[in-house]
């Protein structure tokens, strides 16, 4: 059995062989903590502010089994997929409005197969509403002391005000398995059945790593790829946290190397971009690290890194606009419309929880409308306050009908697969013209030879 002294050397000596040589401007942050002292064996700018992503459901299922527990819902109560729930982007389950399942399942669908609609479906069954439940999951995150952490929405979708730090998800992650173990299968789990439907994890860490037990992943462009991971060898547990890796496959390795490293194994080969800068070893309590603090800077933008395809503003079509907006700015650049709707947003933090900004481009006047849309009337109220005290006019958008919203989403669908079907056409063509013209070079030379 080695020492603590030993087993911190080694831990050091395999991190530090690890973490080196990548451009400090892509990399994340990470923690690794033991679970039952909360222990802190490595740390790599854990403080540091950070989006989510769907590492958001975490806490929302932490609210959920706090309201469990407090006996004010029952897991085998059924739910119901509301118009707004299934209108959430990817990734979704796409059961249609009306659809009923027990909660229950809906949570363990939400955690295995990172389904946005199903955590509005569990935010609208727990707290009333969206806006209510986003409340909630802040009022828990300031009572356990994640001090660098805000949430806006319940799934971990794309906003300025929703950030973390990888201190913050490790002391969520020891809360999650030391208040609630009866629960801890539902983190571990890579598929789960609604109806006749199998919903798949997105966990890879799960399949690949010996002693894995938990416990969830998140994406988007801002953020990079991000994990929370537990396992546990000879009955101790250790969990890790990585955020903004330039891929899953990356992900995959750092969580990994971090995880051998804490158990005293081998680290996995480190030949490729899997790395990190150089870490630093701890001995100091998780509640002992500090976070920056919140929202005296913003997260790093990941998106020139991860999606550079796509450019940097993402932008929303009009018609998209779900239940209430409000105009936050106008420009003739969609990149000003980002920078207003990043400003107003954060400026908007204490008046209203919840909300999604979007940017559309008028189609009378040519500009870019930067908006908090997905509101509902008491925010929309809220926000409207907030906007004349600082002395500006509040210029609402009525809510874009349902019914609007499915005939241009099946339209678009139509007019992809018609897109798809004439490029599988032209690809067919191609490659029989190509078999035609080596059947005539074939012929020419089989002619040649003959004479």
């Amino acid at each position: 059995m080695r020492s603590v002294n030993q087993s911190l050397f080694v831990v050091m000596a395999l991190a530090v062989g690890f973490f080196a040589g990548l451009n400090p401007a892509h990399a994340g942050t990470s923690i690794v903590v033991e679970a039952e002292t909360g222990r802190v064996l490595q740390q790599d700018q854990a403080g540091e502010p950070w989006f989510p992503a769907s590492l958001t459901k975490m806490m929302t299922a932490y609210v959920v089994f706090r309201e469990v527990t407090a006996g004010r819902v029952r897991l085998d109560r059924e739910v119901e997929v509301s118009r707004y729930a299934s209108q959430q982007p990817a990734s979704r389950t796409r059961l249609p409005a009306g659809t009923r399942l027990s909660l229950d399942a809906a949570l363990r669908t939400m955690i295995v197969s990172s389904a946005n609609d199903m955590a509005v479906v569990v935010a609208e069954a727990v707290g009333g509403s969206e806006a209510r439940f986003v409340e909630m999951m802040n009022a828990h995150a300031r009572a356990i002391g994640m001090t660098g952490s805000f949430f806006a929405n319940p799934s971990g979708l794309p906003d300025a005000r929703q950030i973390t730090t990888a201190r913050d998800m490790a002391l969520l992650a020891r809360r999650l398995l030391g208040e609630f173990p009866q629960y801890a299968d539902m983190f571990k789990q890579t598929a789960v059945k609604v109806g006749r439907r199998n919903f798949r994890s997105y966990n890879n860490f799960l399949k690949t790593f010996e002693g894995a037990d938990g416990m969830k992943t998140g994406y988007i462009c801002d953020s990079g790829y991000n994990i929370v991971a537990s396992a546990t060898r000879e009955g101790k547990r250790v969990i890790a946290v990585v955020l903004g890796a330039k891929s899953g496959g990356e992900r995959l390795k750092k969580v990994e190397a971090l995880m051998s490293a804490a158990f005293g194994a081998d680290s996995p080969s480190a030949d490729d971009d899997a790395t990190v800068v150089q870490a630093s070893v701890s001995g100091a309590k998780l509640a002992h690290i500090a976070n920056d603090r919140l929202f005296a800077e913003q997260p790093r933008d990941m998106k020139p890194v991860i999606c550079k395809r796509l450019g940097g503003v993402r932008m929303s079509r009009a018609w998209e606009r779900l239940r209430w907006s409000v105009v936050l700015g106008r420009s003739a650049s969609a990149k000003e419309a980002a920078a207003i709707l990043k400003r107003r947003t954060l400026d908007l933090r204490a008046a209203v929880y919840s909300g999604k900004g979007i940017i559309f481009k008028d189609a009378k006047s040519g500009r870019f409308v930067a908006a908090l849309s997905s509101l509902d009337l008491d925010q929309r109220a809220r926000v409207c306050a907030a906007q004349e005290a600082s002395g500006a006019v509040c210029e609402t958008l009525t809510p874009v009908p349902y019914e609007v919203r499915v005939a241009k989403l099946k339209a678009l669908e139509r007019a992809r697969k018609i897109a798809r079907n004439k490029a599988r056409k032209a690809r067919k063509a191609r490659k029989a013209r190509r078999a035609k013209a080596a059947k005539e070079r074939e012929k020419t030379a089989t002619k040649s030879s003959t004479r």
